[in-house]
């Protein structure tokens, strides 16, 4: 991508509406781990400075990101209490009716290791003496009834915490991909206004292609000296058209068939169906250089 001057006039509505919506989006809490660079194209694209930098930048590729919209439980945001007792609750109480159930267990073996002996409870069961309060030895609140029906609730309050705990999250989860959506939505019609105006300083590659093909097709028209525009021999150079014959001199004809001979023939009477030719054409130039030319062999 080729950096250039402005092609024309600003459009200044359109160029304060791309600032105007960059620095909107700068100021969303979610929009943190970028929000110092958008903020820096839209003060400079509110004040026309540094837009050749800005424009060399694929802005699509730096900014829509996963990583430009924070996650809303990101660590190192503010959390409020409500939303750290909601992610505790379930935690806690899952061990409260437990914790219940042995307490009402530890106050009827100590109420029952102190009433052995006791001719008031004697035929009575252990959950029978539990349940009578192993004849005032054991409060109220600690009776086998009220220890069940105290765990029977705290397991109700737990379910229905974790149900409420559940549905909030899902809630807040499906809010905030719904928020994600909107800010990735207006970054994007952001960008592409802010790019609209930056493409007054890109240059097409293409153009330029081309007129330097234009400019290179030009110069070489002329040829090099010597040499036609193809880079052959020049027409009027006589080394050029001078014929191999005259070159090879005497016995050239006859050095060349010997040559060849030794190298096997003839790089195109090296097929298999052309090797008869190619033994023809080596005897009949060997003769004729030795001037003992009888005709064609027999066949």
């Amino acid at each position: 991508m080729t950096v250039g001057r402005a092609a024309g006039p600003s459009d200044r509505l359109e160029r304060a509406d791309a600032a105007r919506r960059l620095a909107a989006l700068a100021a969303e809490p979610r929009m943190s781990p970028r929000a110092g660079q958008l903020g820096r194209l839209a003060a400079d694209l509110d004040g026309e400075t540094d837009l050749e930098r800005w424009a060399a930048i694929d802005l699509y590729a730096a900014f829509l990101r996963d990583d430009t919209v924070a996650e809303p439980d990101e660590p190192g945001r503010a959390r409020g209490a409500a939303g750290a007792v909601r992610d505790l609750a379930p935690s806690v109480l899952i061990f409260m009716p437990i914790m219940l159930t042995w307490l009402g267990l530890f106050k009827a073996t100590s109420a029952y290791r102190h009433s052995r002996g006791d001719a008031d409870l004697a035929g009575m069961s252990f959950l029978e003496q539990w349940q009578t309060g192993f004849d005032g030895r054991l409060g109220g609140l600690f009776y086998f009834d009220r220890i069940a029906l105290g765990t029977l609730l705290l397991i109700c309050l737990l379910i229905t915490v974790t149900v409420a705990e559940t549905a909030t999250r899902r809630r807040s989860e499906r809010a905030a991909e719904r928020e994600r959506a909107r800010l990735t939505r207006e970054l994007a019609a952001a960008l592409t206004a802010a790019d609209f105006h930056l493409g007054r300083f890109r240059l097409d590659d293409a153009s330029r292609r081309r007129g330097g093909g234009a400019a290179a097709g030009g110069r070489g028209a002329g040829g090099a000296p010597g040499r036609d525009g193809r880079g052959g021999p020049a027409a009027g150079d006589e080394r050029g058209r001078r014929p191999r014959a005259g070159r090879d001199g005497p016995g050239g004809a006859a050095r060349r068939g010997a040559a060849e001979g030794r190298r096997g023939g003839p790089r195109r009477h090296r097929p298999d169906r052309c090797r008869r030719g190619g033994r023809r054409q080596r005897i009949d130039a060997l003769a004729a250089a030795q001037g003992r030319w009888r005709g064609p062999p027999p066949s």
